[in-house]
């Protein structure tokens, strides 16, 4: 028989505390067992739950100085219509796709989110080509770099996911892919331009990606190399 220590009730032997005062009860000769309870102390968030707020929260973060910018150029400039914030909400939204939106898929797609990636960035760089000039840079520059770009990448995300190569190999692929857009990017400049002036940068990305990708192959077929690198990198 057991009694409160502090108001003196008699107790039963499995009570956890007083039904009188709510004193604690601690019986030696019936220890009480560590029941765990019914609901936890802290709030776990699904993975879903957590995505999609943490894309509501980016994008309030967005939203808000987009609406303040729209309305200070609208203040500022009420005879001329939106000035400078409409480069502001383009950028805004571009940022909002690329970085937002996967938040919001249930099922990441690569081949969606390059497409739609892809798309968002051609309508940014039109938009800015039709606010500044008509020079033709759009068709003959632009369009051609990212959709190469976005081939590259799909080419890319098809060879990951159905090889599963090892770290030297991801190393060689992504080499010689920058390698070859450098290329692209130095050809598209010369047909556009007509003269190799702009061709310097291209050219360098090009030739340091192919010496990189030679190192790594070089690393793919030497053991010690490859073993020296991944204790010194942690790879």
């Amino acid at each position: 028989m057991s009694y409160c220590v502090n108001c003196g009730v008699e107790l039963d032997v499995s009570a956890k505390k007083c039904v009188l005062c709510d004193t604690p009860v601690y019986n030696p000769n019936h220890p009480p067992e560590d029941v765990p309870t019914p609901y936890s102390d802290r709030v776990v968030l699904p993975p879903k739950v957590r995505r999609r707020f943490s894309a509501f929260l980016f994008s309030v973060i967005l939203l808000l100085p987009n609406i303040v910018c729209l309305l200070a150029d609208l203040l500022v400039s009420k005879e001329n219509g939106l000035t400078w914030a409409q480069y502001v909400n383009t950028s805004s939204l571009l940022v909002w796709v690329l970085f937002v939106l996967p938040f919001l898929i249930e099922k990441v797609r690569p081949f969606v989110l390059i497409a739609v990636d892809s798309i968002a960035i051609l309508g940014y760089i039109f938009f800015f080509y039709c606010s500044f000039n008509q020079s033709g840079w759009f068709l003959r520059v632009a369009l051609p770099l990212v959709l190469v770009f976005a081939v590259f990448a799909c080419i890319t995300a098809e060879f990951f996911d159905r090889k599963k190569p090892d770290w030297p190999l991801q190393a060689i692929v992504l080499c010689f892919q920058l390698g070859g857009f450098a290329a692209v990017c130095a050809a598209a400049l010369y047909v556009y331009f007509g003269t190799p002036l702009f061709l310097a940068v291209p050219v360098v990305v090009s030739v340091c990606s192919i010496v990189v990708g030679g190192f790594f192959i070089y690393v793919k077929h030497s053991r010690r190399m490859r073993a020296w690198l991944s204790r010194r990198f942690f790879v």
